[in-house]
C-alpha cells in the first residue's frame, strides 16, 4: 500500500510540474537612496502580483554619466531579456544633448510608460550667504561651485541660467554618481549648489543647505508654481529679468522645466520577449492604481500619476519636435558662452 502511495505521488510531480517563478530586473541609473531608487523599491513591492505568473521583481543600481551608462547597456545585444530600466534621469540629459548620450538612440528601445518624479527643487549652502531666495542678488561677481550627476543635467542648466541672470560665475567641480552623492558632496563643502526632489527635501531637510527655488510645473505653456510648494519661487521668477524680450536663460528655463517634467520613463531592450511587452505595460498602469501602493506612496509624498506607453511617447515626441524648434543645441551654447 506504501509503495502504490508513493508511485501516485511521484506520477502527480511528473504530470503536474511545479510552475517556475519568473524574475523581471528594474535597472536604475541612481545609487541607493535617491527618490528614483525608494519609487522603484515601492513598486517592487506591489508589481509582481500583477502578473499571471508569479513574478520576482528584482532591483539593480547601475549608476553612471548620469544615466547614460544604463542607456547604452540597454543597447547592447542581449542585454538582458528580462530586464527592464527606470531611465530617470537620463531622459532629460539625453533630449537636452548631453553628448555622454549620444549613442543612446531611445527609438530603439520599447516604452513601456512613465512614472512622475514629482517637483525639484535647486539648494544651496548656507555658508555661501544665501538664506532666502532674494539673497542671491548679493552674490553677483561671486563664483559658486554646482554638483551634479552630468555635464548638462538638469542641475547645471537650471543653475546656470539663473546664477548667469544675476551675474553669478557657476563652475562645475566634477561629476557625481546619483543625487545622494551630489547632496553630499555640497554639505561637505565640495559644491555650493545642488538638486533634490521635492519630496526628499521635505521628509528630510538636508542640514546646511537651503532650498532657493523650485523648477516648478507649466501652465498655459508658462512656467507656474508647484502647486504642492505654493511658498516656494520658481527658478524662472528669480532670474533677472531684462527689459522686452524674453532672455535665452529664461528661454532655457522653461526648456529644461518641461523636460523635468516628463518623469521616471520605462524601456525595455529591443529584444525584450515580445509577448511580455503588453503584460509589462499592464502590470505598471495597474500597480499605480492599487490602494496598497497608494496608500505607501502617499506615506512617502511621492505622486502616484502615471503616463501609459502611448501618451508617453506622443509627449516626449511632441516635446523633442518643441525642442527643435527652439533651437536647443544653440540656446544652450549661448547660455553657456560657448
Amino acid at each position: 500500500m506504501r509503495v502504490l502511495r508513493w508511485m501516485a505521488l511521484l506520477l502527480t510531480l511528473l504530470v503536474s510540474p511545479a510552475q517556475a517563478k519568473d524574475t523581471l530586473f528594474i535597472l536604475i541609473p541612481v545609487g541607493p537612496g535617491s527618490i528614483s531608487d525608494v519609487y522603484a523599491r515601492l513598486l517592487q513591492r506591489h508589481l509582481g502580483k500583477y502578473f499571471p505568473q508569479e513574478t520576482e521583481i528584482v532591483i539593480q543600481n547601475m549608476p553612471g554619466a548620469g544615466g547614460a551608462k544604463l542607456c547604452n547597456y540597454l543597447l547592447t545585444p542581449l542585454a538582458g531579456s528580462e530586464k527592464i530600466a527606470l531611465l530617470s534621469p537620463g531622459i532629460g540629459a539625453k533630449l537636452l544633448g548631453d553628448a555622454a548620450f549620444a549613442s543612446c538612440t531611445l527609438e530603439k528601445l520599447v516604452d513601456l510608460g512613465a512614472g512622475d518624479e514629482g517637483g525639484r527643487l535647486l539648494l544651496f549652502r548656507r555658508a555661501v550667504g544665501v538664506e532666502h531666495p532674494e539673497d542671491l542678488v548679493k552674490l553677483s561677481g561671486s563664483t559658486l561651485y554646482v554638483a551634479s550627476t552630468a555635464k548638462t543635467s538638469f542641475t547645471v542648466l537650471m543653475s546656470k541660467s539663473l546664477l548667469n541672470s544675476h551675474g553669478i560665475t557657476l563652475v562645475s567641480p566634477g561629476v557625481y554618481d546619483g543625487a545622494q552623492s551630489t547632496l553630499l558632496a555640497a554639505q561637505r563643502g565640495e559644491a555650493d549648489v545642488a538638486m533634490q526632489s521635492a519630496t526628499d527635501y521635505l521628509n528630510a531637510p538636508k542640514a546646511g543647505m537651503v532650498a532657493v527655488c523650485a523648477f516648478g510645473t507649466i501652465k498655459n505653456e508658462r512656467v507656474a508654481r508647484d502647486p504642492e510648494i505654493p511658498n516656494l519661487p520658481t527658478c524662472t521668477e528669480l532670474a533677472a529679468r531684462r527689459q522686452g524680450a524674453e532672455t535665452p536663460e529664461q528661454k532655457l528655463m522653461t526648456a529644461v522645466t518641461k523636460v523635468a517634467l516628463l518623469g521616471n520613463p520605462f524601456f525595455a531592450p529591443s529584444d525584450f520577449p515580445k509577448d511580455k511587452v503588453a503584460l509589462v505595460r499592464d502590470a505598471l498602469a495597474r500597480v499605480h492604481r492599487d490602494p496598497a501602493y497608494l496608500g505607501e506612496a502617499a506615506k512617502l509624498g511621492m505622486s502616484t500619476t502615471f503616463l501609459e506607453a502611448e501618451r508617453f511617447r506622443s509627449r516626449r515626441e511632441g516635446l523633442i519636435k518643441e525642442l527643435d524648434e527652439v533651437g536647443i543645441g544653440e540656446l544652450i551654447d549661448s547660455v553657456f558662452g560657448r
